[in-house]
């Protein structure tokens, strides 16, 4: 953390994803992967509350559905994707540290 702290940005931003959600969990299944990603939102949550007091933000992001090579059925391009999360990253706010965040900067419920 003394690294980020130090950096211009003072931001560590983690890849998630809607699976992680206990709030928006309608289909069941999955369970290692869900409660890793879980996991992770909990420790990125912490982190922001940690981190706080240093000015360092923190965030979840879900990228969407996204079509590549292993993924025929995704809605979105990777372009779309990830033009959308660099654009939360560039304008991230301390009011926004410690959410889960979609590309499209929707907000997902932990």
């Amino acid at each position: 953390e003394d690294h980020v702290a130090d950096s211009e940005k003072r931001l560590m931003v983690f890849i998630g994803t809607r699976s992680g959600s206990i709030g928006d969990n309608g289909s069941g299944g999955h369970y290692a992967y869900r409660c890793s990603k879980a996991a992770l939102n909990m420790a990125v949550k912490s982190l922001s509350v940690d981190l706080a007091a240093r000015g360092i933000l923190t965030a979840v992001l879900h990228p969407g559905s996204v079509a590549t090579e292993t993924r025929k059925g995704g809605q979105i391009s990777v372009d779309v994707s990830v033009t959308g999360m660099r654009t939360i990253i560039d304008g991230l706010t301390k009011e926004m540290s410690g959410t889960f965040l979609r590309y499209d900067g929707g907000t997902i419920e932990w």
